[in-house]
């Protein structure tokens, strides 16, 4: 009896001209959406007791009542303040969407960083990269404003294709005016890195910062519809929580030990800067370098100031 036929060999799996794997096209997908849950930044949604606690629960229970920002509260954070810091407290719907807002930026931070890596770089990489930053952000509100920083530098050095950048376009708006209504004095990076990005997206310079600042001012105007009431109390929310973030320094003269690993942090990120200048700069051109530079000083500027400071809040209370 004759002997049975060997199997047919496996075959290879698609490489690159390089003989690398070829990886499927939706990786970077499947693994940022892996590291967002892998690196959720909320130990319990259940309300604790403690200062920080005690006004995350505030900003839930003001969004649920609809308190009147302005005449009524001051904070550092704005009426979308609840989305940085998801709590089970009076309304599961604002839960939900702290929720999904806070997976969404996570995912978002970590797929910027694997499709950046990914040009140059071995796959692994950028997810080690992309999971480490995830870890180091768990205390930290502010990845909206690394979102938009991320895609900025996309954007500047031209990596976008034109389809993408007219739907990016538009899209910062909105993510900017609803950073204003987060946190106030994180927007303030989060437009200016948005707005340098974005002259050079589709329909490109004063068109598309056109359409970027109207869709920005049109999402304020319904969201604060929406979550407050009427847009005229806007200018005195603005004016307090600008003079509340402003008292950071005078209100917090300790320095917590706990954050003293952002200094070098900041150094780092200043040497990234610099070398990423120097390395892209003479193959972009001097607009798009000059662009390059001003989001690093605005990013560097803003993490420095972030790393002296702290959450200072007042809240008025109209008499009921």
């Amino acid at each position: 009896m004759a002997d049975p036929a060997p199997p047919a060999p496996s075959p290879p799996l698609p490489a690159n001209d390089d003989g690398r794997i070829r990886l499927p096209t939706a990786w970077p997908f499947l693994a940022a959406a892996l590291i967002a849950v892998m690196t959720w930044p909320v130990f319990s949604l259940g309300p604790t007791t403690g200062l920080d606690p005690s006004w995350q629960i505030g900003l839930h229970l003001a969004a649920s009542d609809r308190l009147g920002w302005g005449p009524e509260a001051v904070f550092s954070y704005g009426p979308l303040g609840f989305l940085d810091v998801p709590q089970l407290v009076a309304n599961p719907v604002l839960t939900a969407l702290a929720v999904a807002w806070t997976l969404a930026l996570q995912f978002a931070v970590a797929l910027g960083i694997i499709l950046g890596a990914r040009r140059s770089l071995p796959p692994w990489i950028g997810v080690v990269v992309a999971f480490l930053v995830g870890i180091l952000a768990f205390d930290h509100q502010e990845n909206l404003a690394l979102v938009v920083v991320i895609w900025a530098l996309f954007a500047i050095q031209g990596v976008v294709p034109d389809r993408v950048g007219r739907v990016l376009v538009p899209l910062a708006g909105v993510l900017c005016g609803i950073a204003v209504l987060v946190k106030f004095n994180v927007a303030v990076l989060t437009v200016v890195a948005a707005g340098i990005a974005v002259w050079w997206l589709p329909p490109r310079r004063g068109r598309a910062l056109l359409l970027f600042s109207g869709t920005l001012v049109a999402t304020v105007l319904v969201l604060w519809t929406v979550a407050v009431g009427s847009p005229t109390a806007i200018p005195n929310w603005l004016a307090g929580t600008i003079d509340v973030a402003s008292g950071f320094s005078a209100g917090l003269p300790a320095e917590d030990a706990d954050r003293g690993w952002e200094y070098p942090a900041f150094i780092l990120l200043v040497a990234a800067i610099a070398y990423l200048a120097w390395q892209y700069g003479p193959a972009l051109g001097r607009a798009r370098a000059l662009s390059l530079t001003a989001v690093g000083v605005v990013t560097a500027l803003s993490t420095s100031s972030t790393a002296s400071s702290g959450t200072t809040s007042s809240t008025r209370r109209s008499p009921s």
